[in-house]
């Protein structure tokens, strides 16, 4: 089984034309928001079916009314299904 690495997400201006590309999460680049270690893929349970990397993603768009921190696209997916790992990405950098 291949690595699922990295989890990306395609945006458009315009809803036709998909034309703008960005890493939302990767086994390579995340880290323990309490210890700053960085996280990796690896599996840590045995079990069948079980690619590392993230999958299965889900997104929720928070916007106005919300305070404007909070304001951004958030993806949660699982990882080795093992973890549920959250990402919050601002919308400038979409």
């Amino acid at each position: 089984m291949g690595l699922r690495d990295p989890l990306t997400i395609a945006t458009s201006r315009d809803g036709l034309v998909f034309d703008h590309a960005a890493v939302v999460m990767s086994c390579t680049n995340l880290s323990d928001s309490v210890t700053g270690a960085t996280t990796n893929c690896s599996v840590r349970h045995s079990g069948a079916y079980k690619n590392p990397g993230p999958s299965y993603p889900q997104g929720l768009a928070v916007i106005h009314p919300a305070p404007t921190t909070l304001r951004m696209l958030y993806i949660a997916a699982s990882v080795n299904k093992e973890d549920i790992w959250v990402a919050g990405v601002e919308y400038a950098s979409l």
